[in-house]
């Protein structure tokens, strides 16, 4: 199954679910300009995980007065 259907909404293989879990993600790393991989967990079934753009993971800078 694509991932794209996945993160749109409305997917759930629970009988009681909304599925709007992973839209809601997709939004949240939309407004961080971040990108959600998916990756099989090792116990078993998916991993979802969130990837920031390198500039806004860069080490911040030493300043002068270390």
């Amino acid at each position: 199954m694509p991932v794209s259907r996945i993160q749109a909404g409305e997917f759930t293989t629970d009988a009681e679910g909304s599925g709007l879990g992973l839209s809601v993600v997709q939004s949240i790393a939309d407004a961080h300009d971040c990108e959600v991989r998916v990756a099989e967990s090792e116990p078993g079934g998916a991993r979802f995980e969130f990837v920031a753009p390198a500039a806004a993971v860069a080490a911040p800078s030493s300043s002068a007065d270390d």
